[in-house]
């Protein structure tokens, strides 16, 4: 029969009261919560059916069989036991370790556990495994053996040993460190060493998902984070939190120490990673004083990278992140997959106000965000939608990071126009990219007055019932011709364009040009008199037969000649006879 037992008083312990004997022993079935703490032990060997198991307060559970089958929280305690499994070590916040080093006391506390030691101000991680760092000390630093790989979270910690010549706070010479940082973490060294120290050879990897930040500051001739005097940096990758990496004098802040190279620097983890860099007389990302070769950086994943002194002399790729600082100079700027993100500073018109139709017109756009490399793409300007020029971009010769792009518009049209300028990449390559248009709306271009006067010709002496031309010549443009006569009767228009006087006596004829895109309308007329005409000889027409007694209008008119019609003045008149 299995053993069920305390090692000492429980803080908490709730359980049905459902116990049964068989031939796999005595077994606890429990559905409730049991809940471990406030230092206690409690030692049990299975569970089955369930309920919650929570570990916190610093109590130790060890399971001697098969371990538990409920659900588990185990948030700050020690599990142990064969039937612990993978389950076994230290909790820390609901993350488990092998050791838990309070730096102010290390190797106390329930929590210490194993595969380090603490000799001398040092205590050297020599196992592999994950352990905790936390508490301020200013005289013990942390040494990780050489070779091996450690997953390293900073909680809270503050090693300060700036004070304490050739004492580096964080020594990782040799070694792989994962870390992760939780709370707020300083890491200060004293002269000659990096206040993160990872010099060539090790591997440091600060992981995706830290949320706290870390302040890492070299003594003289140390870099912030990388290598210590005379001592290039090796692998350094920041996935996750808030980084100050400061080297104060002659280090770089991330990167090689006093005359020495800068490492292989990656910097990812999206818009939460966000890392400063600063140093005295080294560069902020790079080598240190007395060094020129500054190693590899790259930023990608929406990082934000700012550097505040000399900058970077690495050779840098900047995929997907943001650069700042007035270190980064003309690197300053938002990067989209290797492409450089452009803004419009201003756009302008030149004459601002009051131009008119046919004149020239200048547009100027400036932009900012230019790198060392112009851009590859040009400026298309567009009126009311429609392109009217495209140039390339130049360099101002002032403000080197900003960029001019002008064109002249000439033949401009009257009427108001939207004005709008973009950027349009090369369709080989291109270094940058810029999505948004600007604009000057309701922009007026006042049509001209048509300069040439228009001629009318008309021949002299129009008389009634003569056909002539009216010949048209003068004004500006491409308007249509129309025409508007007075009275509205005196003349016809034919097919062929001809006009035929209709009504003697004066008439008025006005001519009109219409307007177009650069011209306004012009109008001119023109006074006529249409004299009359002589009519021909009248040779009246014979009258048809009449029956007696039938009307005039019975008698058809036959022949006769002259201006005009013929018809009986009286036609129901009925003639008399006489014999």
């Amino acid at each position: 029969i299995a053993e069920f037992y305390f090692d000492c008083e429980l803080h908490q312990l709730r359980f049905m009261s459902c116990w049964c004997l068989s031939q796999k022993g005595m077994v606890f079935y429990m559905d409730d919560t049991k809940d471990i703490g406030a230092g206690h032990k409690f030692t049990y060997l299975t569970t089955t059916n369930g309920g919650t198991l929570k570990l916190d307060d610093g109590a130790t559970l060890n399971l001697l069989a098969r371990g538990t089958n409920s659900s588990t929280q185990y948030i700050m305690g020690i599990i142990g036991g064969e039937g612990a499994g993978q389950s076994s070590g230290i909790y820390y916040y609901n993350r488990k370790y092998n050791g838990v080093i309070d730096m102010s006391a290390p190797g106390t506390g329930w929590y210490k556990g194993s595969g380090y030691t603490f000799s001398g101000n040092t205590v050297n991680i020599n196992e592999a495994g994950s352990y905790c760092i936390l508490g301020e000390t200013a005289s013990n630093h942390i040494k990780i053996s050489n070779a091996i790989t450690a997953d390293i979270t900073l909680s809270d910690a503050s090693i300060d040993v700036s004070g304490i010549p050739n004492s580096c706070a964080f020594d990782m010479t040799g070694a792989t460190v994962n870390l992760a940082l939780t709370g707020s973490n300083t890491l200060a060294s004293g002269e000659n060493c990096a206040g993160l120290q990872v010099p060539i050879g090790a591997v440091l990897k600060i992981v995706e998902g830290s949320t706290g930040s870390l302040s890492a500051s070299g003594g003289v001739n140390g870099s912030g984070i990388g290598g210590g005097s005379n001592c290039t940096a090796g692998n350094i990758t920041i996935l996750g939190g808030q980084i100050i990496a400061e080297g104060t004098t002659n280090g770089a802040g991330i990167g090689g120490g006093l005359n020495a190279s800068g490492g292989t620097v990656k910097i990812g983890g999206g818009k939460d990673t966000y890392v400063v860099c600063f140093s005295l007389s080294g560069y902020d990302i790079g080598s240190g004083d007395g060094n020129s070769t500054g190693g590899s950086l790259e930023v990608n994943d929406g990082a934000m990278v700012s550097m505040l002194g000399k900058g970077t002399n690495a050779t840098a790729k900047y995929i997907t992140g943001t650069i700042g600082g007035k270190g980064a100079k003309l690197d300053a700027g938002v990067y989209l997959n290797s492409q450089k993100q452009l803004e419009f500073f201003r756009f302008v018109a030149d004459p601002e106000d009051g131009a008119k139709a046919l004149e020239t017109i200048r547009l100027g756009v400036v932009v900012k965000g230019l790198s060392q490399t112009l851009p590859q793409g040009t400026i298309v300007f567009k009126a009311n939608g429609i392109i009217i020029g495209q140039t390339s971009v130049t360099r101002s010769d002032e403000l080197p990071a900003y960029g001019i792009a002008t064109y002249e518009w000439t033949n401009v049209p009257g009427g108001t126009q939207t004005l709008t300028a973009e950027y349009k990449q090369d369709a080989t390559f291109d270094s940058y990219y810029l999505t948004d248009i600007t604009s000057i709306n309701n922009y007026e271009v006042a049509k001209i007055n048509q300069s040439d006067d228009l001629v009318i010709k008309i021949p002299e002496g129009i008389k009634y019932h003569d056909n002539f031309n009216i010949d048209v010549s003068g004004g500006n443009g491409t308007g249509n011709l129309s025409y508007k006569v007075t009275p509205g009767d005196a003349l016809s228009f034919n097919p062929d364009g001809s006009v035929t006087a209709q009504k003697a006596g004066p008439a008025t004829i006005t001519v009109t040009k219409s307007g177009d895109i650069h011209y306004l309308e012009a109008e001119k007329s023109v006074n006529i008199v249409i004299s009359k005409v002589q009519p021909p000889a009248v040779v009246f027409p014979t009258a048809g037969e009449l029956t007696y007694g039938q009307h005039l209008s019975a008698a058809a008119l036959m022949g006769g000649s002259g201006d005009g019609s013929f018809a009986w003045s009286s036609p129901d008149t009925v003639p008399t006879v006489k014999n």
